[in-house]
């Protein structure tokens, strides 16, 4: 894992929804493609994404017996912040401590899709270690996402789906993609193409990770049946990292992230 600066996005990967077979199972996937594309279709490029010229001061952080869950859920440093259709990000916000996750990608060269906030890095790298030495294939397919990059794919996906609240079924609206905040990393395996579908979640990947993503703190953010809770469908690929803690909490008694921070205190 090293530390790096930003590079400008010499390529934007947004995501085409479509139906494809899994086995005898029909399951979303989706795929990347390429700026020029867009370009050549009419739609806006990315600008670079640019780190903030300085660190500002941040307030201090009440101990962990004291913090409450609403104050968690909302602040931009936190591990545990939600960022759901009723909880945006700022459009100007990028994590300070993104780095890129040594990991293996289908994918050659540098991109954002490869970065992470440092901890949430960390973890990841020792969850995809300990599957390699099960005799699991992981790789990681999207990161880090800036808010300009989810405006082209939420416009996309409208294009694709005929409207709005449809697109909005599988896909964020920009500000309100966990990408944002570095802490989410979508995952596959060669099993599947490296695609991005639903029936990930009955592979040997996908049910090792229900087993024992919570072990380094990672979540399956989005789970089957939850989708009137967390407002998507169901996403076995889609890997959120919030702490050894809270991830043990919410994997044991099988909450999402919402009914996480129902909670008012931390215990």
């Amino acid at each position: 894992m090293k530390l790096l600066y930003l590079v400008p996005l010499s390529i934007v990967f947004t995501a085409l929804i479509f139906f494809t077979g899994c086995g005898d199972n029909t399951a979303q996937t989706i795929a990347p493609v390429e700026t020029e594309q867009l370009s050549e279709q009419g739609q806006e490029e990315v600008p670079p994404t640019e780190r903030p010229a300085s660190k500002p001061e941040r307030p201090a952080s009440k101990p962990d017996h004291l913090a409450s869950r609403a104050d968690s859920s909302k602040d931009l440093e936190s591990m545990v912040i939600l960022v759901n259709k009723h909880n945006s990000l700022p459009s100007d916000y990028v994590p300070e401590d993104l780095v890129e996750v040594d990991i293996s990608f289908p994918f050659e060269g540098a991109s954002d899709r490869k970065l992470m906030r440092e901890d949430a890095a960390v973890h990841l790298e020792e969850l995809f270690k300990q599957a390699a030495r099960e005799g699991l294939k992981l790789y990681g397919t999207s990161g880090y996402r800036s808010y300009q990059t989810q405006e082209v794919i939420f416009a996309r996906n409208v294009k694709k789906y005929g409207s709005k609240s449809a697109a909005n079924r599988v896909s964020a609206y920009a500000g309100q993609s966990e990408h944002q905040t570095g802490l989410a990393m979508d995952v596959t395996s060669p099993k599947v193409d490296f695609r991005l579908v639903q029936c990930f979640g009955d592979l040997p990947e996908g049910k090792w990770l229900v087993e024992n993503a919570a072990d380094y703190g990672f979540i399956i953010r989005y789970p089957r049946d939850k989708e009137n809770i967390t407002g998507y469908t169901y996403e076995p690929w889609h890997l959120r990292y919030v702490g050894v803690r809270a991830a043990g909490e919410i994997a044991q008694k099988g909450k999402t992230l919402e009914q996480y921070h129902e909670s008012d205190v931390w215990g």
